[in-house]
């Protein structure tokens, strides 16, 4: 949860540039920046992250319409979301069927918000599935729904593989979410196998611009969720891989929280550098809150997991 909000947060301010535009403005981004928000302030991918956990720890497991009730009640909308997010969330709170608001839309949205979902099931196939419910919300293109399946599981690997591993097997790692992601995008599976394109031996420009020219990052769960799973399997620590994910330019700030997740399920909390959380925003809802949602969940994992994720 706190890697969501720290690679978000890093990301916001050159969300919408290319690579050598945000090379141009920044340099190399590896500090919270003033942007579309003030320094430190999340975006509408941890707002939604949020949600979701919140809505987890409610119920106690997965509910999808516990989750969309929470995403419409917490909306709020100068937090950037895509315009066609606004409906949704107007639907579901005129009390409209929870299964129908979805939107024909590709982008990796869905995939920014499930990180609580891929940590609650880490040991748990069903992962998958939820994945795609909780992204059928807002989400009905095959593309958008597997770019949540896909982060859902990566998440849920990542979770496992953090308490008993020091290393990712990126190739076992690729087959596990290639399996379910084939039954829902075609393109995605395409896209996932070209990782094998990015040399893992660069140095971090050098990865950054990699990944930018495999991946467009513009946003699109096909070209973003790929990007961001690269910059996690290319590099050995949480702070490589999210400022390599938010220096490949595009939907940065998607980048960063998908980097985020993952980076912050495999090698945790610990390994977050302080000088990328001392300055994040603590208002209602802001850092505090999220480090609380996160040991709350994972009190609720080891309660449903019993002695499966406990290392021997």
């Amino acid at each position: 949860m706190l890697g969501t909000l720290v690679g978000d947060s890093l990301g916001m301010p050159a969300e919408g540039m290319s690579r050598e535009e945000l090379k141009a403005t920044f340099g190399w981004l590896d500090s919270l920046r003033e942007g579309p928000l003030p320094a430190g302030e999340y975006t509408d991918d941890t707002e939604m992250a949020i949600n979701l956990c919140e809505s987890l720890l409610e119920v106690g497991s997965y509910d999808q319409k516990s989750v969309a009730e929470r995403l419409a009640g917490q909306f709020t909308p100068w937090r950037g979301y895509s315009p066609h997010v606004y409906g949704i969330m107007a639907r579901i709170r005129q009390g409209l069927a929870w299964e129908l608001p979805g939107n024909s839309s590709f982008g990796a949205d869905a995939a920014s918000r499930v990180a609580a979902l891929g940590v609650l099931y880490a040991d748990d196939k069903i992962v998958a599935e939820h994945g795609a419910s909780q992204a059928a919300i807002t989400h009905t293109h095959p593309n958008g729904i597997a770019g949540s399946v896909a982060q859902a599981v990566a998440v849920s690997e990542a979770t496992s593989l953090g308490l008993f591993e020091s290393t990712v097997p990126k190739e076992e790692l690729l087959k596990k979410i290639l399996i379910p992601v084939s039954d829902v995008s075609v393109a995605l599976c395409d896209a996932l196998e070209r990782m094998a394109d990015i040399k893992p031996s660069l140095g971090r420009e050098a990865l950054a611009s990699a990944i930018a020219r495999v991946y467009s990052c513009d946003g699109g769960a096909v070209t973003t969720v790929p990007a961001a799973l690269a910059a996690f399997l290319l590099t050995e620590d949480f702070e490589s891989a999210v400022l390599t994910a938010v220096n490949c330019g595009g939907k940065t700030d998607v980048l960063g929280a998908l980097a985020g997740a993952l980076a912050g399920a495999f090698y945790g909390a610990s390994a977050i550098p302080s000088r990328l959380t001392s300055e994040l925003t603590n208002e209602r809802r802001g850092k505090d809150h999220v480090i609380a949602l996160g040991e709350k969940l994972g009190a609720l994992t080891r309660e449903r997991s019993g002695a499966r994720l406990e290392p021997e």
